[in-house]
């Protein structure tokens, strides 16, 4: 993959090195991994924000099923580099700020029922996520300062490189396959699968990851499939025992 002369890193190597503590909290069974694969990411102004909010109002529904810890992973398959590096920086900008806090699941609901993204079964398991929060504790102003912890890596690039992310995936075998960061990797065990116009859903057994692959070029298609079947998808295995 050639690179830009002079370019900095996508990443810097502390960036890269935060992947490591995520790494041992899957590999020993602590964390559940949920994580969204953009393939074929065109130049588009929107849809950053499309991906960022589906993702996020996505986490807040596992979050509100799930007693363990959830690592979240997004990667990008962005065939020019400019474009990777405005893409990469696009998603750091909303999930370090505001737009990722936990009290604005109203806020990623309406969002994407404006575009039509989201379907009326969607609803009813948006209201459970904001309920589970409401009764869980957490009191508006820390979830006000809650940002989401997102791990980017590059499809298709090693974590290695300079024009890596944080981390790679390592599709080798398809059952379980791997999550490589710069200094170590591990695998991730996926059974059932949900498959539908624009997107791929694997998901793990008991509770245990799940994993969106979406071909960003019928994103439309593709997030609506998802967003309006996710009780089916979540009935598969994940998190329906809540281990």
């Amino acid at each position: 993959m050639a690179s830009l002369p002079n370019v900095p890193n996508l990443f810097l190597d502390s960036e890269k090195t935060e992947f490591d503590t995520a790494i041992g909290d899957i590999a020993s069974g602590e964390a559940s991994v949920f994580a969204l694969r953009c393939h074929n990411l065109p130049a588009s102004a929107d849809l950053t924000e499309t991906l960022a909010a589906a993702f996020l109002f996505t986490n807040a529904i596992l979050m509100a099923r799930s007693r363990r810890k959830i690592v979240k992973l997004v990667t990008l398959d962005v065939a020019e580099e400019p474009l990777r590096y405005s893409y990469a920086n696009s998603f750091r900008a909303l999930f370090n700020s505001e737009f990722s806090s936990l009290d604005n699941i109203d806020r990623w609901h309406s969002y994407l029922e404006e575009r039509q993204h989201i379907a009326v079964g969607a609803r009813e398991d948006a209201q459970k996520a904001v309920e589970f929060f409401r009764h869980a504790g957490i009191s508006r102003s820390a979830s006000a300062l809650h940002r989401a912890d997102v791990f980017m890596g590059m499809e298709n690039v090693s974590a290695a490189d300079s024009a890596g992310g944080q981390f790679s995936f390592d599709d080798s075998n398809i059952y379980a396959p791997k999550l490589v960061g710069a200094n170590g990797g591990t695998a991730i065990a996926l059974k059932s699968v949900f498959l539908a116009d624009g997107v791929k859903v694997r998901t793990g057994r008991r509770g245990q990851n799940v994993v969106i692959e979406l071909d960003c070029a019928r994103a439309n298609d593709g997030i609506r499939e998802w967003l309006g079947h996710i009780e089916r998808i979540l009935a598969l295995d994940f998190y329906r025992l809540g281990v």
